[in-house]
């Protein structure tokens, strides 16, 4: 069992009053949550708010609040869910509440990242660490590990590793499981998605490609051992996505084929049109030409709107490739202006991160310096 949950269950065992029963019950709900327990998880939520639904007690209040995201969040991958932690936030700040300010800001910054909110997840990683004056706190891993990914991500891959580093060790030391297999997962996960964002623009990141299949084979192990319902999909994608970046295009085939029939694009974050687009670039980059790129012949360019700026980007130049493989004519208007429009927006994006990073970065080096002064 998950030391951090034990722990959590035996202060359960020894609280002595309702209200503090109730505060641990909805952090062990978040833990079911990550798990993906989620009927459980909601069965606790409907119990404390039938008992402490009236507001009185802040605490419980808040943590309903960042238990139903979080339940909206890793369940459906729903955008909904930041208005619940964001309200769970601006309640723990007007409450002058500081542990929670700086527990649901660490999530929120995580849901910022994931959604692409680059201004507001450095604003709350800002709140995260201004509350961040000693080194044990119960969000210093969460809070790195997504510093980690906003640095990968912007392309800082050895400051990244710093963070990621700093992540795995106070997960490690808390007993938290759930968090180090998110180390292991994001690291994968975002080192893949930049560097196949920079695939589809032409450019070439120095990297041991080996490396992505063996970590990624490495995560589905780990997660395998934690017996975790909510990462497989994505787990596949990642080996997916790492297959085809280290060329063997087949076997990425396989894999992007296994996600679709299992009808888990949307749990990749993405959605079958995208799926189907990365299967024709395999059959084209495996030399299989127009004989196979008839997979796509139903896509269309408005199919990935409501994708992540850089899935958005890969799905258009990925439009781009077909259109030339089974025409071998320029593509239609729409679709270079489309594709253009993407490849901005994406630019833009990584230029808004850097940027803001960089107003960020006094806050990182004074953190970093205080956590890695108190290495055990």
């Amino acid at each position: 069992m998950d030391d951090f949950r034990r722990r959590l269950e035996l202060a359960i065992s020894s609280a002595t009053t309702p209200s503090e029963v109730a505060e641990l019950r909805l952090r062990l709900a978040i833990v079911e949550t990550r798990f993906g327990r989620f009927e459980a998880a909601k069965s606790e939520v409907r119990n404390t708010r039938n008992t402490y639904g009236d507001g009185k007690h802040p605490r419980i209040s808040i943590l309903i609040l960042l238990t139903e995201g979080l339940i909206m969040y890793f369940e459906n991958i729903n955008r909904d869910s930041i208005k619940k932690i964001y309200l769970a936030s601006e309640l723990s700040k007007s409450m002058q509440i500081s542990d929670l300010c700086a527990i649901t800001n660490s999530w929120l910054a995580h849901l910022y990242y994931n959604f692409d909110q680059y201004e507001k997840l450095v604003d709350s990683i800002s709140a995260v660490l201004d509350l961040t004056n000693k080194p044990h706190c119960d969000w210093i891993a969460r809070i790195s590990l997504t510093i980690g990914d906003t640095l990968q991500l912007s392309g800082n891959w050895k400051e990244a590793d710093n963070w990621y580093r700093i992540a795995q060790r106070y997960s490690t030391q808390d007993g938290d499981r759930l968090t180090l297999g998110a180390v292991i997962f994001n690291r994968i996960a975002v080192g893949l998605s930049k560097v196949r964002a920079e695939y589809a623009l032409g450019k070439t990141i120095a990297a041991d490609w080996r490396r992505w299949t063996t970590e990624a084979s490495s995560a589905a192990h780990f997660h395998l051992g934690l017996s975790m319902a909510a990462l497989p999909e994505l787990l596949s994608f990642c080996n997916a996505r790492a297959l085809f970046l280290e060329g063997r295009f087949t076997e990425a085939e396989h894999c992007y084929r296994k996600i679709l029939e299992s009808g888990h694009s949307e749990r990749c974050g993405v959605n079958d049109a995208f799926m189907w687009s990365e299967i024709a670039m395999c059959n084209i980059l495996n030399g299989e030409g127009s004989s196979r790129t008839n997979v796509a012949s139903h896509l269309h360019p408005d199919d990935c709107n409501d994708l992540a700026i850089d899935d958005k980007m890969i799905f258009h130049t990925n439009l781009m490739e077909i259109w030339k493989e089974r025409s071998g004519a320029s593509a239609s208007q729409e679709l270079r202006e489309l594709a253009s429009s993407s490849i901005i927006a994406y630019s833009e994006s990584s230029n808004i991160l850097s940027t803001q990073i960089s107003i960020l970065r006094p806050k990182l080096v004074a953190l970093s310096q205080l956590l890695n002064s108190h290495t055990h």
